[in-house]
Order: structure tokens, then sequence, then C-alpha cells
């Protein structure tokens, strides 16, 4: 449609120059001959032989790019995990007050005034916990919300910025893939925003925004160095250390004898230290060991009662004796400026 309309604009001048040619030649170079109110240009006139500019448009995902930003993504995540820790003390709270009830409840009789009351009591705490979690669920979608209105723009200004860059005077949105979840209802609406479309691919202009993006957003660190061999120490980013600092590397990735993917083995009651290396991309595109400040970690133990972590430093103090949730215990590994980008070691406790 945007080819025959250009086109056609195209004919429609050509046919206006040609009538003006016609009616009135100019009859000295380098002077317009006037025709009672209208100037005939000369064609002789540079400026006047120059073609209209035509209008180049760059194509561009903008779901894609708003789905993968870097920033949004760590808000996120920093924002669920605030939610994780505030629920996880609700329900604490929750829990014990509940359990107390629970017993007062068995030495009073149902008959009497006081048991009554105390029932109230419960209906009216579990009624209180629920608004509360609704509350912090409703204030946590609030805060994403808000990131995702910041990120919007963030983005928009890029792509914006880089378009006028390399020359075109409009931005059409595309959808190269439809986001995960979306319900039919929700996939029409995205298809009538965002329209199939027949483009150059040189066009696209999306790989370039998310590059950028991601160079000024911390977008390519990475946990260990994902260029080199699988199953090295390099590649997998994460080893531990013993007093001497000596390295040992995770267990090989076996479907036989390590089903469970387990990387270390620790002693009850004994203390893994944990090490971990991040990697950036420098400006050859080559991975390389990140900055100082961009190379700090955090270290967060999943699973509460598996023994206790140091999240700046990685040192895991299993417990005592094997926990009821049994011998596997999981540590996460974070790129503090980038969350999102993480790794899972799974320990094993022995005896």
């Amino acid at each position: 449609m945007m080819k025959k309309r250009i086109f056609a604009e195209f004919a429609l001048l050509g046919v206006i120059a040609a009538v003006c040619l016609v009616i009135a030649w100019p009859e000295a170079a380098g002077v317009n001959k006037v025709a009672g109110d209208n100037v005939i240009a000369d064609p002789k006139d540079p400026k006047a032989s120059q073609a209209p500019a035509v209008a180049r448009t760059a194509y561009v995902d903008f779901v894609k790019l708003l789905k993968n930003d870097p920033l949004f993504l760590t808000a996120q995540l920093k924002e669920m995990h605030k939610l994780e820790i505030d629920m996880r003390e609700e329900a604490t709270t929750f829990d014990a007050k509940h359990a107390n009830d629970k017993k007062r409840l068995e030495a009073i009789k149902p008959d009497e005034m006081e048991y009554r009351d105390l029932m109230k009591d419960i209906i009216e705490s579990s009624a209180k916990s629920n608004r509360k979690r609704m509350t912090l669920e409703s204030e946590a979608q609030r805060t994403i919300d808000e990131e995702a209105q910041k990120a919007f723009k963030r983005i928009k200004d890029l792509v914006a910025e880089i378009s006028k860059t390399k020359g075109y005077s409009q931005v059409m949105l595309i959808s190269s893939t439809p986001a995960k979840g979306l319900k039919f209802d929700e996939l029409q609406k995205q298809l009538l925003l965002s329209p199939m479309l027949i483009y150059p691919e040189e066009d696209d202009i999306t790989k370039f925004v998310e590059k950028e993006n991601f160079r000024r957003s911390y977008g390519y660190l990475e946990i260990g160095d994902s260029t080199a061999k699988e199953g090295t120490i390099e590649n997998d980013g994460v080893w531990t250390e013993d007093d001497k600092g000596n390295k040992t590397q995770r267990a090989a990735k076996d479907k036989v004898n390590n089903a469970a993917d387990v990387w270390f083995e620790c002693k009850v009651g004994a203390r893994l230290s944990l090490k971990c290396a991040v990697t950036d991309l420098d400006e050859n595109d080559k991975r390389v060991p990140a900055k100082p400040a961009n190379a700090e970690v955090e270290w967060t133990l999943i699973r509460l009662q598996t023994g206790t972590l140091d999240e700046k430093t990685g040192v895991y103090t299993a417990p005592d004796a094997m926990p009821a949730a049994g011998d596997i215990v999981s540590i996460r590994v974070s790129c503090k400026k980038a969350p999102y980008k993480n790794t899972t070691i799974r320990v094993r406790l022995i005896k």
C-alpha cells in the first residue's frame, strides 16, 4: 500500500511537470517566467530539479525490547523478592498467632462466651492477614507498573535517537513474536496494534536498539564465560575454594551418575566457600572479566532451615543435622547490577 501511494505521488508530480513545460518554457536561462499569478520554475535551476524527499521508515519490535529491558527485569526481580520476604513475614506472624489461638481454643468449652469471642478473633485475624497479603501484592504490582512506564519512555527515546541517527523520519511498530502467556483476545489486540507488514530486513532496527540498551544498562553481564568449554570452571563461573585458595570444579553433568545435577558436596556442620566469576563484553564484542564495580554478586539460600549463607562472601555453613527438606540445598548467585542474570547451584549434604 505504501509503495503504491509513493508511486502515485511521483506519477502525479510527473504529470504536473509535463503540463508546466508545455504551457511555458523559460525563454532566458536563469530566469523564471511569470504567467499570471503563477511562477514557472526554470528547469536549469538546481533547486528546482531536486526531487522531493521520500520518508524513510524504520521498524522496531517494541514488545520484545520492553520485555527484555535489563533495568525493567531487574526492577521486577527486586520487587518480587521484596514481596516474597514481606509475604513470608506475614505468614510467619499469622501462623504463630493461629497456633497459639488454637491451643487456647482447645482449653475452652464451646458453650462459653470466651470460646465464641476467641473464634470471632480468629476469623477477623484471618481476614486481616488476607487483606494485608492482597495489599502487598497490589503495591508490588503498582511499583512494577511504574517501572514499566519508565522503561517504555526510556526505550521510546532510544528508538527515536537511533532511528534519527540512521536517517529515518518515522518508525513503525512491529511484533516478531507474540508475548508468551497471552490469551486469545489479548493476542488479537496485539495483532491489531501491530499488523503484519512486509518490510526490508535492513530497516528493522530492533537489534541495534537492543544492543545499545544493553550496553547502557549492564545487559551483557553474565555469570561465567559462555564462550568457554562446557563443564569447565570458566564456563560455569562458580567454584569452591579451600583455606589455601585451591579451586574445586563442579561435578560433571551426567544423567546416570549425577541425575540430580549436584554441583558440590558438603558434610553436615561443615563450611563451603563458594566463588563466582562475572564477565562482560568489550568494545569488540569479546567476553572478558567484568570491571570490579560490575562484578559484585549476591548469594541467596533459596530454602529456609537448610543452613546459613553469607550473602556477600558466598560462605555456606551446613546445618548440624540433615534437614527435613532433604539432602539437596539450592543456592542462587546473581549479578548485583543485573539480578536477572543468575545461576542456581545445587549442593548435596552428606554425613
